[in-house]
């Protein structure tokens, strides 16, 4: 399997607040796009549920417990797993709970690191950046005066894809 983490975090790894992105940066959703176009894409209900609908050009795999949970043009599975079994190589979209689940079972990570303190009560899990070999691709300053970071981090092979999500980053 060859699943990657796909996500954009504020400083103290912010990700969300009140099931909502707290901000719109037109650089970062290009990046997502051109990565995840004609991949799958793997979420959590609440996050297919902030986005309003199905995204196009890609399989959405739409990760519920609740068995009569449907959506149009999504494909509702029932664990992370099976998700990642059925697409192994899709890009894994959020939330935190799914990253959480995630983080210790890939191998890459496609980060937007947004310089800023944005508010926000949905963070990323910790991990332990020494486990992981950054690659920045590019950095540049937003339209809304944001500085980003685009990076790829790449689990270092000698390291037990286990104990990745215990360490910190912050």
């Amino acid at each position: 399997m060859n699943p990657k983490i796909i996500v954009a975090m504020a400083d103290d790894r912010v990700i969300g607040r009140d099931n909502e992105m707290p901000w719109h940066i037109p650089e970062d959703l290009a990046w997502f796009k051109q990565h995840t176009m004609g991949h799958p894409i793997i979420m959590g209900k609440e996050t297919f549920l902030s986005l309003g609908a199905a995204l196009p050009g890609r399989e959405n795999v739409v990760l519920s417990r609740d068995q009569a949970f449907r959506a149009e043009k999504t494909i509702v599975l029932g664990s992370l797993q099976e998700a990642m079994r059925l697409y192994p190589n899709a890009f894994i979209i959020g939330g935190a709970s799914i990253f959480t689940q995630a983080l210790p079972m890939v191998n890459t990570m496609y980060i937007t690191h947004i310089q800023a303190q944005i508010p926000g009560n949905i963070r990323f899990p910790e991990y332990d950046p020494a486990m992981w070999d950054v690659q920045v691709l590019k950095k540049l300053t937003s339209e809304c005066g944001h500085r980003l970071i685009f990076c790829i981090y790449k689990r270092k092979v000698n390291e037990n894809p286990e104990t990745s999500s215990r360490g910190q980053h912050g």
